[in-house]
């Protein structure tokens, strides 16, 4: 009733705490609007000049719109962020095994602001693409990015120009460098093998300068790209095919990691196919060695 309500606006205000008073106030005036509350009531109340109760009022009502803008910056950001991690493909953890401390140097790195570019190779079937996935996925759980830009095997600079202009055209109706200036952008360039030796590629490193760059090759590089840190995605040892097994192949002895090794020259692409091949196997071909060991040779064979 009317006085409950002077008495507990009272207290709030002879608390001497200019939130609570800011808030009392704007609830007695705006929300329980039936008691007939105005700033000239609540200033006989309070024994203040109704001046002293406007400027608590609008105090309140900074704070609040202040309040509501951090809430809806954060839904939006809550929405794009789960828009994007629901457009990334889901991650072939086959692929990546192996390279936790790979993974980890360049999380370590990132997240010191160590650096921004990272040039990753690995030959065919190592796993490239997945190890870039798993980057830009914990980018994006740690909530260092705001958005993803991925470019599959550009024949040329201009085609990695091209996607980037259009993109951040159909997004943004403001200047790259401005767009870059103020969100977490990484760009991908999944496959560069096509563009790593142009003279050009430092246009590309000073036009993606303020966002987080992240590239492939299947080879080393040339003297353009191996400036930046460098992660080598290499062929699975002895050690890393033993634990595969036992965390993924019961049925199999780990002692077999010899002749997967042998078999598939420590690609992890390869090492997976072999083991489950050998899977296959034990349920489809138990009474025709030949026929399977066949398989086996056509894929291994084939494999690009």
């Amino acid at each position: 009733n009317y006085d409950q309500a002077k008495k507990s606006l009272l207290q709030d205000i002879v608390s001497h705490d200019h939130w609570l008073t800011a808030w009392s106030i704007l609830y007695y005036l705006y929300v329980e609007v039936n008691l007939g509350m105005s700033i000239e009531k609540i200033a006989e109340i309070a024994n203040l000049d109704a001046k002293t109760i406007r400027r608590y009022r609008n105090r309140g009502v900074k704070l609040l719109t202040q309040k509501l803008w951090l809430m809806e910056k954060q839904a939006r950001q809550d929405f794009r962020h789960d828009r994007i991690l629901a457009r990334l493909s889901p991650i072939n953890w086959q692929a990546y095994y192996g390279y936790v401390g790979e993974s980890r140097f360049v999380m370590d790195g990132i997240e010191s602001d160590a650096f921004r570019t990272i040039h990753v190779a690995g030959q065919s079937g190592s796993g490239k693409t997945t190890f870039l996935k798993h980057i830009v996925r914990q980018l994006l759980l740690k909530e260092l990015i705001d958005d993803i830009l991925w470019i599959r095997s550009p024949e040329v600079i201009d085609d990695i120009f091209s996607v980037i202009e259009n993109y951040f055209s159909a997004e943004f109706d403001i200047a790259l460098s401005n767009i870059l200036a103020v969100f977490r952008f990484v760009i991908v360039i999944d496959n560069a093998d096509s563009v790593s030796h142009s003279p050009h590629w430092e246009d590309v490193l000073h036009k993606t300068s303020g966002s987080y760059l992240i590239y492939s090759t299947s080879t080393v590089g040339d003297g353009n790209m191996t400036s930046q840190p460098f992660i080598v995605l290499k062929n699975l040892t002895h050690v890393d095919v033993k634990q595969l097994i036992v965390d993924h192949f019961p049925e199999e002895e780990p002692d077999i990691s010899e002749e997967v090794i042998k078999q598939t020259h420590g690609n992890p692409r390869k090492i997976w196919q072999f083991l489950n091949l050998r899977r296959y196997h034990r349920i489809h071909f138990r009474d025709n060695l030949s026929q399977y060991e066949k398989m086996v040779d056509y894929l291994l064979a084939h494999q690009h």
